[in-house]
């Protein structure tokens, strides 16, 4: 896998632990915990470059909380990120809040919701917007994609943060189902603000996703 993942939420923090171990032996860190510094993060990034030793060339380091690194420290890592390839050291990053996350970063992680025990999950009143919307988007309702959006209006980005939180557990199930809608929450949530054509581009119906709707789309 080429895509560096970034956990958040509550539980986001033990995950990224425990699939950093289940992928290859720290490399060294935890990076990050009390603020990713400028150095911390050029070390991060000259780990990135390593290729992992030993016989199955595994190795993993843990990054964050992404929501509160230090100012500057985020271009150090960009170009690591962007470009990670196994078998080198590969980096597991973690939020709290993906909302706090530069939008630079955002735009080369693929963020997976984690949540803590049972009754810790926080919602917010677009949480189960999120989930119909996904819902609106896989079985492909345009009409309905459209209807949601524009009840959240003013609030697109956050819609999209809740939808790629509802997306995230249809990911587990089923990792080939709406990669694509996956790629395009995450270049629109890359943006600081998003406007309600944003939106709805990014939640475009699978089934619809051919050449002649993109025409349309762009024109």
């Amino acid at each position: 896998m080429g895509s560096v993942t970034l956990h958040y939420g509550p539980g986001a923090h033990r995950q990224a632990q425990i699939e950093a171990l289940e992928w290859g032996p720290y490399m060294d860190g935890p990076f990050g915990l009390e603020g990713l510094r400028k150095d911390d993060a050029r070390q991060v990034a000259k780990l990135c470059r390593l290729v992992a030793p030993g016989d199955d060339a595994r190795r993993s380091i843990v990054v964050g909380p992404m929501d509160a690194i230090r100012a500057g420290s985020s271009d150090a890592l960009l170009k690591s990120i962007e470009e990670y390839e196994a078998p080198r050291v590969r980096p597991f990053l973690w939020a709290w809040d993906l909302g706090e996350v530069s939008p630079t970063i955002l735009s080369r992680v693929m963020p997976i919701w984690v949540p803590g025990p049972k009754g810790a999950q926080p919602e917010t009143e677009l949480t189960d917007s999120g989930a119909k919307v996904i819902q609106a988007c896989l079985s492909g309702s345009l009409a309905s994609v459209i209807k949601i959006v524009e009840e959240a209006k003013g609030k697109e980005r956050e819609l999209l943060v809740e939808a790629s939180r509802a997306l995230s557990e249809v990911l587990i199930q089923d990792p080939e189902k709406g990669l694509d809608v996956w790629d395009s929450i995450r270049e629109a949530l890359s943006i600081s603000t998003v406007s309600r054509a944003q939106c709805v581009l990014a939640l475009w119906p699978v089934d619809l996703r051919s050449s002649s709707s993109l025409e349309l789309r762009t024109s």
